[in-house]
């Protein structure tokens, strides 16, 4: 299945064999959304008319399209700052400065 967009409700797929559209509401997903990209693939595992499993591609790239600024000095290993994903899921990512003196 292709991930297609996200309506008001819905994650919108589209079997590509047949093309035949299926609207999976977000707790069938659960953290699986937080890394679909549209245009990406995915295995949707049915039970029935169930959503029971679903299997990402083994590793997706995500862009940082927001994060607080580094702070100089503050390189410790393991430090953490909030950043916003293209997906609008929220993570802490590596913490590091670009200032200049």
């Amino acid at each position: 299945m292709q991930y297609l967009y996200r309506d008001a409700d819905d994650y919108v797929f589209m079997d590509s064999s047949n093309y035949e559209q299926l609207a999976v509401p977000p707790a069938s997903l659960g953290d699986s959304s937080n890394y679909l990209k549209v245009g990406d693939g995915a295995i949707l595992q049915l039970y029935g008319d169930e959503i029971v499993g679903v299997d990402l591609p083994a590793s997706v790239e995500l862009t940082v399209t927001e994060t607080e600024p580094g702070i100089q000095g503050d390189r410790v290993s393991g430090a953490r700052k909030p950043a916003t994903l293209e997906t609008a899921w929220w993570s802490r990512s590596p913490s590091s400065s670009t200032s200049t003196t």
